[in-house]
């Protein structure tokens, strides 16, 4: 195979290997799992193109993102041609954090690529409805990044960093991106700079210092990120998306390039950076371009095309097509480009195709250029061959670097086989043609009797009704489809005329047993062969069989047979075979004085005559006839069909004797046993069952059974005997059940020493008499009266019974128990307390010698001051007074059994309340406060305020802090015993305000007469004043006047002190102005008529003037040093002057001596 070896002249961009090696060999272009990747690539793009394509018109087109390939594989889509990669590492989860883009009908302005996120990369995706899109990483911020844009590492989050070696084959590199974040526009400039989010590109190895961020903003140093760039800060590269239906991010830049002067054949450390600042929520991404870290070197794509069927990479020798080559620049370049490539493949130069040049030329802002190749017919059956075009770059570093490869694949002429003429039957379905190849198209010229008109193979079926042959033509074109090589054929096809036979049979229904003739009728006299099958397994090769069915139904017939054309037919008929009569019947045995049912399997049609065996007889299908007597009996069924078929069937008819039922009982009382004597007799059967019914729903089986009832009264018993074959008889009687008595009595639970009586309930549920009663007390006491009563002494529980009988012996007893309660134990402890206070009470009452679990259940409390009685159990009560007070405790136990106890309590004076003496003081000083204590006073407490639970001192005088706003304090008296008195306030007050004020009669002076007037305003007299005017001057003057010689402003301070010796500070401040002015009118008219006939000048503060008018030839024509001058218009020599415009001079002394000079112009009017 012939193969030339050329390159490009420029450098190109190399052909990315496996990111997990360190080289790339030119074969590396025909790596499979890289073809794997390209074609999936394809792939995607294909299924994407299709969505596109058929989507209605109304769909919106958007940003595409998937997550379905791998880490490794999204890496190498990065990397376009010319570098190697190794040493990959990421640090976030990339399955999350990175996809694929297609942004193509977008207005991101990246074709396709990766992005990276801080979070879900399939966020990314739009319309842009919502504008906080979060997912966090869990991930810490990267160093890099943040000392890039200025923030501290600990306010950084959800960094994803991907880092990689790189060796690049050319003098540059680069990359095309997008930064994109949710925090556009809520969180950039204008209106937030805290969430700083930010993306880096950062190369470190030869030629750098270190480790040197080139992702910038063009033409700057400075970093893309949020309070970068925004609609503030570079707006030019900014993009709002807010409301956007393609891309998912709220905000993001337009495509920016990373570009890096490299060294060839050196190694480079790139990291890519990307984090949230501020916190982890509101995502933010970076869209890279597909290929696009690598050398900047055009990129050129190779495909294979058929020229008549496009869309196909296949051309065939021999016919009208040839092939074409097509090379395809990413973006038209501003210069004509020449690219050389190498030829392969398994095909011939010089004999599968015509020779080809080495290379294309692309003219300057084209795209494409086409090589076209012309395929030679050899003849020779080689199967498909291929020709190749590979495109190789040259790198720096002395290599080649295959880009990318196209493939044309070549075809031999085909070989349509040969059609032969045919024959068939009439009705018959045959194929005809041959088998279809692929990449050809086939058309028959006609569809009659054609399953399919476009395949080279399909069925026929005709018919032919004459009596003979006839032929049918057919022609065939077959058309290469690769090549639209086409080819025409014919054929004819001989039909043969059919049989059309039917079969006739004598009869066509028959009784079993009975022969059938069967026979084949045609119009053509031209059978010759039969092949008979008679639906049963039997056949014939007779033309006029006689067959006999071995069993009843419902047959089909058959007979193949073949005319003298060689054209076989087949034929069926249905025909039945009548079965005989089904005699088939059954009796059950009966028992005596039963009917007998016949049951007959009865079928439509058939005639029934019966025979019972005793001389009856009977015509119906079922009867059911009653035997007089029990015995064996014959009976006999002949049935017949409506064929007259006949059939009989004779069978015995059993009929039992019943056993006889009998038993014997006697009375008894309730809660005794009853047995029962069973005197019954066997019929025919001698295996017999009891079935017993006892009057009380009881039932049993037993012989003879013994039972035991519920309730008295009589009993009405029966007793059914069944014997084996299911004969019965029955027998009933009565017994009566005496009631017993139900002893019941009624009793009392009372204290002890209480009486009472004993009430009697016996009763009996029949019409028996009591006779006899017996009880017993429970402590060695009985009696046999009806009703008796009874006295229990000591508490306790007694267990009371009685027994009764009636007069038939049958006996009762019960019993019952009685609680004699105890009486309770008052007793209580008290302690002594103050007047006024809760006295305390403990209730230690008890019930003793109790076996029915006593308890004090109320209690009601006498406290011996005339007061209401308390029911507490553990109570305490407040006595106004001092004194010794009796207190009664009545208690009750929950029976009701009472008892009372009185002891003495002993209640302990109140000390009186202090007399208090309160203090008025200034502003800041000590207060002084007294208390003197009254009677049964031990000490005296104090407390700052009604809620302190502990006093800050105790004795009889207190001296206060400083006081500010005056503040009031508690004082309590305590006994010795302990007894708290009344809490009484006193205070602390500060004398009342003076109502002070300092007024001065002017707040703003002018100089030189600056005089100010000040007082001092007060509700209350002063004692001493001191002023202070700011100036340095001071006074002692209750009411001062002070002259200010110079301007500023000056603060202004009195020190009082009042009669009481209380002391204050007032301030304000006095404003000094000095006012120089000489106000010279611009214009006025001495015309006499009395209005501005006069000029002068306003002025302020001068003490001398001189002021000069000159006309406009500079002559002086009025001068003055009157300070209140009034010119008439006149000059010095009285003339009045011309209207028109004159220039005036002003020379002035102020005040102070200084100078003052004007000039302007004056209009005069007349």
């Amino acid at each position: 195979m012939l193969k030339i070896t050329l390159w490009q002249t420029n450098f190109p961009r190399g052909f990315l290997n496996s990111p997990w090696e360190d080289v790339c060999l030119p074969a590396c272009a025909f790596d499979p799992e890289r073809i794997r990747l390209r074609m999936k690539r394809f792939l995607y793009s294909f299924l994407l193109f299709l969505g596109l394509a058929f989507l209605p018109l109304t769909s919106q087109a958007q940003l595409t993102v998937w997550d379905t390939l791998t880490t490794a594989e999204l890496l190498e889509s990065l990397f376009g041609g010319g570098v190697t990669v190794s040493n990959i590492q990421t640090t976030c989860d990339t399955s999350l954090a990175m996809a694929e883009f297609n942004g193509i009908n977008s207005n991101l302005g990246l074709s396709t690529g990766v992005i990276i996120s801080t979070g879900n990369a399939m966020g990314a995706q739009g319309p842009n409805n919502s504008g906080s899109t979060t997912t966090n990483l869990g991930e810490p911020g990267d160093s890099l990044l943040s000392a890039q844009i200025g923030e501290p590492l600990s306010n950084a989050f959800d960094a994803c960093v991907i880092s990689f070696d790189i060796t690049p084959l050319c003098d540059s590199i680069a990359i095309s991106y997008v930064f994109a974040s949710e925090e556009y526009p809520e969180f950039a400039p204008p209106n937030n700079s805290s969430f700083n989010d930010a993306f880096g590109f950062f190369i470190q190895g030869p030629g750098f210092n270190g480790v040197q961020n080139i992702a910038l903003i063009p033409n700057t140093n400075v970093p893309v990120s949020i309070n970068n760039v925004n609609a503030v800060n570079f707006p030019q590269y900014y993009v709002d998306n807010v409301g956007g239906t393609t891309v998912g991010y709220d905000g993001f830049t337009t495509p920016l390039l990373a570009v890096a002067e490299v060294t060839p054949c050196q190694t480079y450390r790139i990291t890519l950076a990307i984090q949230d600042v501020g916190d982890g929520a509101w995502d933010s991404g970076v869209f890279l371009e597909s290929g696009g870290i690598g050398c900047l070197t055009p990129t050129l794509t190779l495909s294979a095309v058929n020229s008549t069927i496009l869309g196909t990479n296949v051309a065939v020798e021999g016919c009208v097509n040839y092939g074409l080559f097509t090379f395809q620049l990413p973006q038209a370049l501003p210069d004509t480009s020449i690219f050389y490539f190498t030829l392969g493949g398994s095909a011939t130069f010089g004999e599968d195709f015509l020779p080809l040049q080495d290379s294309i030329l692309i003219p300057a802002g084209q795209l494409t250029a086409s090589l076209p190749v012309f395929i030679l017919e050899d003849t020779l059956l080689e199967g498909p061959e291929t020709l190749e075009i590979y495109y190789a770059d040259s790198s720096l570093c002395g290599d080649s670097i295959y880009r990318d490869t196209a493939v044309m694949i070549l075809w031999d002429k085909p070989e349509i086989p040969f059609i032969e003429d045919t024959s068939m039957c009439s009705g018959e379905a045959i194929t005809i043609g041959f088998p279809p190849e692929p990449g050809q198209i086939y058309n028959w010229n006609t569809s009659v009797g054609l399953t399919d008109s476009t395949t080279s193979d399909p069925q026929l079926y005709l018919e032919h009704t004459g009596v003979t042959e006839d032929t049918a033509y057919y022609h065939l074109t077959t058309n290469a489809l690769m090549g639209f090589c086409i080819y025409e054929q014919d054929m004819a096809v001989i039909v043969r005329p059919g049989n059309f036979a039917t079969i006739n049979t004598s009869p066509d229904t028959v009784c079993l047993g009975e022969d059938i003739s069967f026979k084949v009728e045609t119009p053509y006299d031209t059978l010759v062969t039969w092949n008979w099958s008679f639906g049963d397994g039997g056949t014939s090769v007779s033309a006029e069989p006689v067959y006999t069915y071995p069993a009843p139904g419902t047959y089909t017939s058959s007979v193949v047979v073949e005319n003298s054309f060689g054209c076989a037919d087949t034929v069926t008929q249905s025909l039945l075979v009548d079965s005989l009569p089904v005699v088939n019947f059954m009796v059950d045995p009966v028992c005596l004085g039963e009917v007998s049912i016949f049951v007959n399997d009865i079928r439509p049609g058939t005639t029934y005559a019966w025979e019972f065996g005793d001389d009856s007889s009977s015509t119906s299908p079922a009867p059911i006839y009653a035997y007089a007597q029990s015995g064996t009996y014959s009976a006999l069924l002949v049935a017949t069909t409506e064929r007259g078929c006949i059939d009989s069937l004779r069978q015995d008819a059993f009929v039992y004797a019943n056993p006889e039922a009998g038993f014997t009982v006697e009375n008894a009382c309730l809660g005794f046993e009853i047995p029962f004597t069973n005197t019954s007799q066997a019929g025919t059967g001698t295996q017999l069952v009891y079935g017993w019914s006892l009057g009380d729903g009881t039932t049993t089986t037993e012989v003879s059974p013994v039972h035991l009832y519920a309730d008295f009264g009589w009993k009405a018993v029966g007793l059914v005997v069944t014997d084996e074959f299911g004969c019965t008889d029955d027998f009933s009687d009565s017994v009566r059940v005496y009631a017993l008595p139900e002893a019941a009595f009624t009793l009392d639970s009372v204290c002890a020493r209480t009486g009472f009586e004993l009430e009697n309930l016996t009763t009996i549920g029949d019409d028996s008499r009591l006779t006899n009663y017996w009880w017993d007390f429970g402590d060695g006491r009985s009696s046999t009266q009806i009703a008796p009563g009874i006295t229990y002494v000591q508490a306790g529980l007694y267990t009371i019974s009685l027994r009764v009988a009636s007069e038939f012996g049958c006996l009762d007893s019960t019993e019952a128990v009685s609680a004699i309660y105890p009486l309770p134990n008052p007793a209580f402890t008290r302690v002594p307390a103050c007047a006024l206070d809760s006295a305390r009470f403990e209730n230690t009452s008890t019930v003793v010698d109790t076996v029915t679990g006593d308890y004090i259940a109320s209690w009601t409390w006498d406290w011996g001051d005339g007061s209401q009685t308390g029911s507490l159990p553990v109570p305490g009560h407040v006595y106004t007074r001092a004194g010794t007070y009796p207190v009664i405790l009545t208690t009750w136990t929950d029976k009701g059994c009472v008892s009372s106890r009185t002891q003495n309590v002993e209640i302990w004076p109140l000390p009186e309340a202090p007399e208090v003496v309160g203090d008025t003081v200034c502003f800041g000083e000590q207060g002084f406060l007294i208390a003197i204590p009254g009677a049964h006073t031990n000490r005296i407490d104090w407390y700052r305020g009604l809620d302190d639970t502990r006093p800050f001192q105790d004795g009889y005088t207190f001296a206060t802090p400083p006081v500010v706003l005056g503040e009031t304090y508690y004082v309590q008296p305590v006994s010795n015993r302990g007894c708290l008195g009344p809490q009484v306030p006193l205070a602390t007050h500060l004398f009342d305000p003076a109502g002070l004020e300092l007024i001065m009669d002017q707040a703003s002076v002018e100089l030189p007469q600056a005089l100010v007037n000040f007082e001092v305003g007060s509700t209350r007299s002063m004692a001493r004043y001191l002023w202070n005017f700011g100036d340095g001057n001071r006074s002692e003057n209750p009411t001062p006047a002070h002259a200010y010689l110079n301007p500023g402003r000056y603060q202004v301070q009195v020190d009082l002190e009042d009669i009481f010796g209380c002391q204050y500070t007032l301030e304000d401040v006095v404003e000094v102005r000095e006012v120089i002015s000489a106000h010279v009118p611009s214009a006025f008219s001495p015309n006499g008529d009395g209005f501005n006939d006069q000029f002068f000048i306003q002025h302020r503060l001068l003490q001398s003037l001189t002021f000069e008018v000159y006309n406009r030839w500079g002559q002086r024509i009025y001068q003055t040093d009157n300070l209140d001058f009034s010119w008439n218009g006149h000059t010095q020599e009285g003339s009045l002057v011309r209207e028109g415009v004159y220039i005036y001079r002003l020379y002035a002394i102020d005040y102070q001596g200084r100078k003052i000079e004007k000039t302007g112009t004056i209009t005069v009017f007349h």
